[in-house]
């Protein structure tokens, strides 16, 4: 069994970003989980990331929170990225995003989003929303190993 699980969180917005590592890190004190917390404010940063992880040792990554509106590749762009990554395709991504165009929600499923969840206004909601997510997306829900052979537990 692993040591931890790892949420990556890439949102260009740091007032967004602070809201949703904030409203994660209560859930996760609260409930004394072992879980750690990453972000980055470009999705093309994560991929930088992960490309340089390839020569060292690649991390577990349990869950990605991603972002619509980001400077340089939008979160389609990047979401459509992880997906043909053989390391990151199984990894769940849920849209987390202010729009609530319905393109933009069909747009985040046509390439391969999980979930897509509107940011909440308030930071109760947030809370909320950060409870469900850790409950569904890290404790609940199974993925498929980098090799796509065996269940990550």
């Amino acid at each position: 069994m692993r040591k931890f699980r790892h949420i990556i969180i890439i949102d260009d917005n740091a007032d967004d970003t602070f809201l949703t590592k904030r409203a994660l890190n209560q859930e996760i004190v609260s409930e004394n989980r072992n879980i750690k917390l990453s972000s980055f404010n470009s999705g093309y940063d994560f991929l930088e990331y992960i490309r340089n992880k390839i020569s060292y040792e690649r991390e577990s990554i349990d869950l990605i929170l991603l972002d619509i509106n980001l400077p340089f590749a939008d979160g389609f762009d990047i979401l459509k990225k992880i997906r043909e990554d053989n390391y990151l395709c199984n990894t769940p991504v849920v849209m987390l995003s202010s729009s609530t165009a319905k393109q933009d929600i069909r747009t985040s499923y046509r390439y391969g989003a999980n979930s897509y969840i509107q940011k909440p206004v308030d930071f109760k909601n947030f809370r909320k929303m950060a409870s469900l997510i850790i409950q569904y997306w890290v404790e609940t829900n199974q993925i498929m190993n980098k090799s796509n052979e065996e269940l990550v537990v």
